[in-house]
């Protein structure tokens, strides 16, 4: 079974995509991007959502520190935000290149994205890195 870390720093978010996601995938949560960065020293993880905004270290502090530690897993990042456009934060995630999940989060677009990085171990290349919205 493939295994995400879902960090987020609120406490409902990340046990409602918990609740969402387990049954397929074994998931753990973390507040915090330093939270996150321990739970990968810990263990092996196929998928890391990442909130952007979080307090302490928030998602652009924790993939730089995972890219230096971990740069195999760097991949494995799947970002989520409700603002993309703010502090520099589009041309962060434009060049991180990992995929971007709008909140509130589009269900369907969250299982194709976590599902086709657990099985490929990144998002394709040739993939967009902000998944197109499902039709309503």
């Amino acid at each position: 079974m493939s295994r995400i870390v879902v960090a987020d720093a609120s406490p409902a978010v990340a046990g409602a995509l918990r609740g969402f996601l387990e049954g397929k995938y074994e998931v753990r949560t973390a507040r915090d991007g330093m939270e996150a960065l321990a739970r990968v020293r810990e263990d092996r993880f196929d998928v890391l959502l990442v909130d952007m905004r979080m307090p302490g270290m928030d998602g652009r502090e924790f993939y730089e520190a995972l890219r230096d530690r971990f740069p195999h897993l760097a991949r494995r990042v799947v970002f989520a935000t409700g603002d993309s456009g703010s502090d520099g934060t589009s041309q962060f995630l434009e060049d991180a290149g990992t995929p971007l999940l709008g909140k509130p989060y589009d269900l369907r677009a969250l299982v194709e994205v976590v599902s086709t990085v657990a099985r490929q171990g990144a998002w394709p290349s040739s993939a967009p890195a902000r998944p197109a919205p499902a039709p309503r």
